[in-house]
Parts: C-alpha cells; sequence; structure tokens
C-alpha cells in the first residue's frame, strides 16, 4: 500500500496507511472511519500508531529481525504512551527483538504451568493412591501396612513432588520419630516402605530418579532377642497363695485358662508350632490335616513368601480336632480357623481377627510376665526345641527361616549338645 506525508488530518477522512509526525493534536483528531489504518511517524523510524475499525488506537513498533523479517510488536494504548514517550520506548527497543522475546517469555510461562501441573502428578500422595496402591500393594502382602506406615511417618510430605524430596527432610523426620521412642529397626522399616515406593516410581517413569538413594539406614545393634517361658525363674520369685514360687510357665498356662476358648486354642498352636501370629490370622481349615498330623502355611502368607508345612504333635492335633467341632456351634463361619468372634456375635460375615492386644496384655498382666510378647511364643518353641535336642537344621525347616543364620540365635540353648559333640575326641 502506498504510503503519503501528512501534515493534518481530515475529520473522518484517513483510511489509508500514511505518514507524519505523530502528534497529540493529530491523534486528537483521528475520528473512526469503519476501517483500519496505520500512521507510520517520521519523527521516529519504526514508531506506528494503529487505529483501529472501532476507533482504537495503540502504539508499535515495526521492525526487521535477525533474519530480516518484518515484525510488529505492540507498545500499548495511547493512554499509556505519549507520542514523546512512545518514541522513547522504540529508542530504547532499537536493536533488540521483543516481539521473540515476549514469545520466550510465554513459552517460559507455559513451560512452568506445564511443571507445575506435571509436579501435581508427581506428588506422594498422587502415586501412593494411585498407581502405587492399585498395581502394587494391592498385590502384595502386606500392602495395606506399608501404606499406613508412609502416611503416618511422612504425612507433611503426602503433597511434595517425589522428585523434589530431600535427605535432609528425611533426616527431620527420624529425628522425631527418635524422640519418640522408636527403635532404629522401627524406622528403618519405614524407610524401606517410602524407598519402595520411588524405586516403583522411578520403574513406572513417574521419575527420573530416586532423590532418596543417599538416604542411609539407621545402625542397629546386633540385637537377636530370645525370650521364653522360665527364662526369668531363679531371678523373680513370684508366690502363690500357698506360699511357694511359681514359675512363669506355670504362671502363664493358668492364666490362659481365663480366656476365651478360641484365644486358648491359639496360643496353644503358636507354642506347639512356632506359627507367626499372621499364619495363624490367616489360616483356614483346608490348610489343617490333623488325619496326617500337620499344617500347611501358604506362600501367600508366609513371610518368606514360600509354601511350608508345619507338624502337628498329638496333642495340638487333638486339640484343632476338638475345637473344629466346638467352633461349629460357637461361631458362624466359612473357612477361616479363628474367625473374629465379634463378627460372629454380630452374625455377619466371618472376617479376619485384626489382632488381640487388649487379650494379650490382660494374659500376661494376670500371668505376672515382664516383657513378653506375641511373637517370644515362638522363641518359646524353637528355644524348648533346641533345649531338647534337636538340631538348628531341624529347627530351621519347623520356623521356616530362609537361613540357619537366623536360627544360629537358639544355638547357646544348647550347650549340652556341643559338650557331647567334643567329648567324642577324648
Amino acid at each position: 500500500m502506498a504510503h503519503t506525508q501528512f501534515t493534518k488530518i481530515p475529520t473522518g477522512t484517513v483510511s489509508i496507511s500514511c505518514r507524519g509526525s505523530i502528534t497529540q493534536s493529530v491523534i486528537q483528531r483521528i475520528i473512526p472511519t469503519g476501517e483500519r489504518f496505520t500512521l507510520r511517524d517520521t519523527g521516529q523510524p519504526g514508531l506506528i500508531l494503529r487505529v483501529g475499525a472501532s476507533g482504537t488506537l495503540s502504539w508499535a513498533f515495526d521492525y526487521r529481525d535477525r533474519n530480516n523479517k518484518r515484525q510488529t510488536y505492540n507498545l500499548g494504548p495511547v493512554a499509556r504512551y505519549s507520542p514523546r514517550d512512545a518514541r522513547n520506548e522504540v529508542r530504547r527497543l532499537a536493536g533488540s527483538d521483543p516481539a521473540n522475546d515476549k514469545r520466550q517469555r510465554k513459552l517460559l510461562i507455559e513451560t512452568a504451568k506445564d511443571s507445575l501441573e506435571a509436579a501435581k502428578k508427581r506428588t506422594l500422595r498422587k502415586y501412593l493412591d494411585g498407581k502405587y496402591s492399585r498395581e502394587i500393594l494391592s498385590r502384595a502382602k502386606a500392602g495395606e501396612g506399608a501404606k499406613k506406615m508412609i502416611v503416618s511417618a511422612f504425612g507433611r510430605l503426602l503433597d511434595t513432588d517425589m522428585e523434589l524430596l530431600t535427605v535432609d527432610s528425611m533426616m527431620n523426620i527420624v529425628i522425631e520419630l527418635r524422640n519418640q521412642g522408636l527403635k532404629p529397626q522401627s524406622i528403618n522399616r519405614y524407610r524401606t516402605a517410602l524407598m519402595a515406593l520411588l524405586n516403583c516410581a522411578v520403574k513406572h517413569k513417574v521419575i527420573h530418579k530416586n532423590p532418596l538413594l543417599p538416604w542411609e539406614k539407621e545402625p542397629v545393634e546386633n540385637d537377636r532377642r530370645v525370650r521364653w517361658l522360665g527364662q526369668n525363674d531363679g531371678i523373680e520369685n513370684v508366690l502363690g497363695s500357698s506360699g511357694s514360687v511359681i514359675g512363669e510357665r506355670e504362671r502363664f498356662h493358668r492364666a490362659l485358662k481365663n480366656q476365651p476358648r478360641y484365644i486358648q486354642v491359639m496360643i496353644q498352636l503358636a507354642l506347639n508350632t512356632g506359627m507367626r501370629r499372621g499364619e495363624i490370622f490367616q489360616l483356614t481349615w483346608g490348610s489343617v490335616d490333623t488325619s496326617n498330623r500337620h499344617v500347611t502355611i501358604k506362600a501367600a502368607t508366609s513371610k518368606a513368601s514360600k509354601t511350608r508345612h508345619i507338624a502337628l504333635n498329638s496333642f495340638v492335633s487333638s486339640l484343632l480336632d476338638v475345637w473344629r467341632t466346638e467352633s461349629d456351634t460357637l461361631f458362624s463361619h466359612e473357612s477361616l480357623v479363628f474367625p473374629s468372634p465379634y463378627a460372629a456375635h454380630k452374625r455377619r460375615k466371618p472376617k479376619q481377627i485384626k489382632d488381640i492386644k487388649h487379650t494379650w496384655a490382660n494374659l500376661v498382666n494376670e500371668a505376672q510376665l515382664a516383657d513378653f510378647r506375641f511373637h517370644d511364643l515362638r522363641h518359646d518353641f524353637a528355644s524348648r526345641l533346641v533345649q531338647g535336642g534337636v538340631s538348628l537344621a531341624q529347627v530351621k525347616e519347623l520356623l521356616g527361616h530362609s537361613t540357619v543364620l537366623l536360627t544360629e540365635r537358639y544355638s547357646h540353648l544348647a550347650p549340652r549338645q556341643l559338650s557331647d559333640a567334643v567329648e567324642m575326641l577324648v
């Protein structure tokens, strides 16, 4: 389009691109024509005034970029810049590429928004409640427990981008857990649960790498706890009603008689098989064979995720036969050996027992036992076997240990066997 010089603008007649010195007076004389046109300032190369069809007026910078392509960069409305200010702004921008700079700023903003949206998808909560729960925890034996551990210990970080987790933030939490009295082993279990989640997030390509790889485990002393009934006999003297000393085992069995029938059978099963609490809670009648006197622990409920068979002695085998008959009248259940008595009382569908903490606390208090846990029934089982001359290899199989190293904690209970062994050299 041809450009003409203008010295004055006839009101309402300008409808072409033209050149001239743009002054405030010129601007005031412009009246919309229904068409767009442009005024180019002769006082400052590159400065143009855009006039819209409805009369909107705005300044712009017309220039060529580094590739010699024509670009137009909007400066703003005339209300923001006077003609002099507009010329000064063009002089400031001369030699630069403001249109490209604007595009880059817009790209950075969009990138930042995308990064923010991506970060929201990478939060600990999003992954834990989503893919990790669906594809990993739902198939894990202790999946629900692992989720509770993560929420319990790292709850304040649930809305944090997993890639932004730091070892420093973990150590702050570790210090709090120590102050709460948690032992190193317990803290390490929390760490293991979180590290497993992050490693899976890497595998699922949710994050690029596990940011907590430098986080080291808490140092743990080699504390191989072994606690059995009778261990404190001679150290503590508990007197009965007759005034005579009563040992731990006798006190325990006396107190056990005052417990509900299902607790009696459950604990006798633990004492005579060394089964873990979770294995007993999940035991079904289909896994009990009293005819051949063995119990099958399925891989799904085993700590080592391997099926194993546990021999039953005559006492516990007969006890289970009696319990099968008794439980048919006491409880309405399908296949659980020890269904929740609460569900049965409410005539609801049989449910698995979750814990017996309250009942166990009452039992050990009545028996006046110090520092005796349900898992110590398993230690008692192994201790009595070793003290009775059973080899560690056989005890390992009965306990379902993955290695004999775990069973060696009981080796000191068989000093006579070791003495007999070296006596062969005499």
